[in-house]
C-alpha cells in the first residue's frame, strides 16, 4: 500500500512539473455556463436562507464559469464554478425543505445540464424521481451521471444504481 501510494505521489509531481514547463492554453473559446436566473424561483419566496443563495447566485452570474471539474490545479481549477455547483445544491435543498419540491427538482437539474458533480444533486433528483414514478427522468439522471468527467462519477453512478435497484 506505501509502495502504491509513494507511486501515486510520484505520477502527480511528475504532472506537475510537466504542466509547469507547458506553455498556457487560450481558454477563451471554451464553453463558458450561464446561470438561467429567469428560470428560477429568484424572490419569490420570503426566507432569508433562500435569499443568501440567490444573491451567490446572482453574483455568479455576471462572472465567467467553466466547468474544469475533475481537474486538478495541474489541469486548472475554477473556484466560480465550484462555488455555483454547491449553492445550486443548497438552494434547491432549502427550497424542497420549504416545501418548494417543483422548483427544487428545476434547480436541479440545470445543475446536472451544466455538469455538476455534487453528489447530493444526483440524490436529491434521484429520490424525487423516484417517489413521482419517472423512470424515463430517472435513466436521464443515470446517462448524465455517466458521462460525468470527474473523480466522482463511480461512486455517484453507484449510488444511483443502488436507488433504481432498491
Amino acid at each position: 500500500s506505501t509502495a502504491a501510494e509513494e507511486a501515486a505521489a510520484e505520477s502527480f509531481w511528475n504532472r506537475e512539473n510537466e504542466a509547469n514547463h507547458t506553455r498556457r492554453k487560450d481558454i477563451s473559446g471554451l464553453p463558458y455556463v450561464t446561470i438561467p436566473l429567469a428560470d428560477f424561483p429568484m424572490g419569490i419566496y420570503d426566507n432569508p436562507e433562500l435569499k443568501k443563495y440567490e444573491e451567490t447566485l446572482q453574483s455568479l452570474a455576471g462572472q465567467k464559469i467553466l466547468n474544469l471539474g475533475g481537474k486538478t490545479n495541474t489541469d486548472l481549477c475554477d473556484e466560480n464554478y465550484t462555488t455555483l455547483c454547491r449553492t445550486i445544491y443548497e438552494y434547491a435543498e432549502c427550497l424542497k425543505k420549504l416545501g418548494h419540491d417543483a422548483e427544487a427538482v428545476r434547480v436541479l437539474e440545470y445543475g446536472i445540464s451544466c455538469g455538476s458533480d455534487h453528489s447530493g444533486n444526483y440524490r436529491m433528483l434521484a429520490d424525487y424521481y423516484l417517489n413521482a414514478r419517472d423512470s424515463d427522468a430517472l435513466d436521464r439522471l443515470l446517462i448524465a451521471a455517466r458521462a460525468l468527467e470527474s473523480p466522482r462519477q463511480n461512486a455517484i453512478v453507484a449510488m444511483l444504481e443502488e436507488k433504481v435497484n432498491a
